[in-house]
């Protein structure tokens, strides 16, 4: 026999009712820092997508000027793309664009002497 007590101290019937469905997890979009930054050598970019797609990764210097650009087919989730050889120091910053989502984020790459 369940019972369960109220405010005031009198015991009653306890109702419990469970919900077994459960709402859909929305995935969202997104561009994550790279790691580590600063850069010396490598460097991982991760980003999250909601859909399985064509993706393109954009790296381009303070001035603005195009870097270097990568195509990727990416999956829903998490995905990740190591960066090596990067040929420009100083502020990097990196773009990603698939269908309609665009992020962009900065990073540092050093050079050690």
């Amino acid at each position: 026999l369940s019972e369960g007590v109220n405010a005031n101290g009198t015991g009653g019937a306890l109702n419990l009712a469970f919900v077994t469905s459960s709402a859909p997890a929305s995935a969202a979009n997104a561009l994550l820092q790279n790691t580590p930054n600063p850069v010396r050598d490598v460097t991982t970019i991760r980003f999250i997508l909601a859909n399985a797609g064509p993706a393109t990764l954009t790296l381009r210097d303070a001035a603005g000027r195009v870097l270097s650009t990568q195509k990727l087919e990416a999956t829903a989730g998490l995905n990740r793309v190591e960066l090596t050889n990067i040929t420009a120091t100083g502020v990097i910053i990196y773009t990603l664009t698939a269908e309609a989502f665009s992020a962009t984020k900065k990073m540092v790459v050093v050079v050690m002497k």
